[in-house]
C-alpha cells in the first residue's frame, strides 16, 4: 500500500499577513491529501485555527512541545482512516544535541489499518544557528540529526523523519556516513532511479526584494525527507506553496503603513513537501474488523505544550475508546496503557535511546 506524507515549515513567526497566509497554507495542505501530516513553527495565535480544521476535515492531532523562548512548536496530524490507533510522545535533545533553541524530536507511531504494519513517524525543526561546519550550532544540529537517524534505526518497523532540519549538504553528507547505508534522503533517491527529473530543489528562499522574478537571494535544501531504506520506498516527490498569495501593491502599502515590510509573496519562506511512500508488503491482521470500524473517528490528542518533561509519553488511543468522543474535541484524556508487548517494546526502546545520551 502506498501513503503520502507532508512536511510544511509554516513560518508563523513573521508576522506579516499571518492570518492570510494561515488560511492559504491550510488549504494547499488540505489539497495535497496527505495521509501523515508534519507542521514546523507553528504558534498559538493560529494554532486553534489549524487544529479545528484539520480535526473537521478528519485528521488526528499529534503536539510537541512548545519552544519557551519563541512560543512555537511541531505538530504533527495523521489522517483518521490511515490508523486504527496513534502513539505519540516527545524527546529532548541531550549532551552535544542538546537544542539552545528548544528543539525536539516529535514522534508519532501509527497503526495501520489492514496490516500489523506500526509506521513510525519523526517530525523535527534542528538547531537553526551556525553555518560553518565548526561552529556551535552546526555541531549541535550534526548531533541532532545523528540522533534522529539513530532514533529511526532503532525503531523495529518502518521509520522516516520529516521536517525543516536546516541541514547543510556537507553535514548531511558527515552524518550520513556515520550511520552507514541505513538512513537514504528521499530526494537523492528519487533522483538516482531517474536521472531525468531533480528533485533536490531548494525548499527555502528569502528573495532580494519582492519583486523579485528569479528567485535570487538566499536559498537552500532544509526542509528534507530521510527514511530507514530496508522498510519504505519513495515513489513521487511534489513541492507545494510555491504560488503567491500576496498582492504586491499590497504588500507594499502594509509595509509603509506598519513597517512590517514583506520578505516574500508565497505562503511561507520554505516550500512543503509530499512524498509518496510505498510500504512493504505486509499481512492482514484483521481485515474484516478494520472495514466495519472504518467510519469511527480516530482519537485526537493534545499535550500540553507548555508543560512537557524530557521524555514526554504520551498514551495509546484507540478506535474503540473514542466512539463516543466529539470531532472537535481537544482532549480526551484515556489514561488506559498500551498493550503490554507494545509498552515492552517501547520501554526497552526508551532505555536504548537514555544510554546513548549519557555515552
Amino acid at each position: 500500500m502506498s501513503f503520502k506524507l507532508l512536511s510544511y515549515n509554516i513560518d508563523g513567526l513573521n508576522n506579516f499577513a499571518l492570518m492570510e497566509r494561515t488560511l492559504s497554507i491550510i488549504d494547499i495542505i488540505l489539497n495535497a491529501n496527505a495521509d501523515v501530516i508534519n507542521l514546523q513553527e507553528v504558534i498559538p495565535d493560529t494554532f486553534e485555527i489549524i487544529r479545528k480544521r484539520f480535526v473537521k476535515e478528519g485528521y488526528s492531532l499529534s503536539l510537541g512541545a512548545n519552544d519557551k523562548q519563541s512560543n512555537y512548536f511541531t505538530v504533527t496530524f495523521v489522517r483518521n482512516a490511515f490508523s486504527n490507533s496513534i502513539y505519540s510522545y516527545s524527546m529532548e535533545f541531550t549532551n552535544d544535541a542538546q537544542s539552545q533553541q528548544g528543539r525536539n524530536l516529535l514522534i508519532t507511531e501509527i497503526e495501520i489499518p489492514e496490516t500489523t504494519c506500526t509506521l513510525m513517524v519523526i517530525n523535527s525543526h534542528l538547531e537553526s544557528s551556525g553555518t560553518a561546519m565548526k561552529s556551535v550550532g552546526s555541531t549541535i544540529r550534526r548531533s541532532q540529526l545523528t540522533w534522529a537517524f539513530q532514533t529511526l534505526i532503532d525503531f523495529e518497523g518502518p521509520a522516516l523523519l520529516a521536517g525543516d532540519l536546516n541541514i547543510r549538504e556537507l553535514e548531511a553528507t558527515t552524518v550520513l556516513k556515520s550511520v552507514g547505508n541505513n538512513i537514504k534522503d528521499a530526494a537523492e533517491y528519487l533522483d538516482d532511479i531517474n536521472s531525468s527529473t531533480s528533485n533536490k530543489r531548494f525548499t527555502w528562499f528569502i528573495p532580494q526584494s519582492i519583486d523579485s522574478k528569479d528567485n535570487s537571494g538566499m536559498k537552500a535544501r532544509y526542509d528534507r525527507i530521510y527514511y530507514t531504506s530496508e522498510s519504505l520506498r519513495p515513489l513521487q516527490l511534489d513541492i507545494i506553496g510555491e504560488e503567491e498569495i500576496i498582492d504586491r501593491a499590497l504588500a507594499q502599502a502594509i509595509g509603509e503603513a506598519t513597517g512590517d515590510a514583506a520578505t516574500y509573496l508565497t505562503p511561507s519562506d520554505h516550500r512543503g513537501l509530499v512524498l509518496t511512500f510505498m510500504l512493504p508488503t505486509l499481512s492482514n491482521s484483521s481485515s474484516s474488523s478494520s472495514s466495519s470500524s472504518s467510519s469511527v473517528l480516530a482519537p485526537q490528542f493534545r499535550t500540553e505544550v507548555d508543560s512537557l518533561p524530557t521524555v514526554v509519553m504520551g498514551q495509546k488511543r484507540g478506535r474503540d475508546a473514542i466512539e463516543s468522543s466529539s470531532s472537535d474535541s481537544t482532549m480526551n484524556n484515556d489514561d488506559s496503557p498500551p498493550p503490554k508487548a507494545a509498552d515492552q517494546r517501547r520501554k526497552l526502546f526508551l532505555d536504548a535511546l537514555a544510554k546513548r545520551s549519557i555515552q
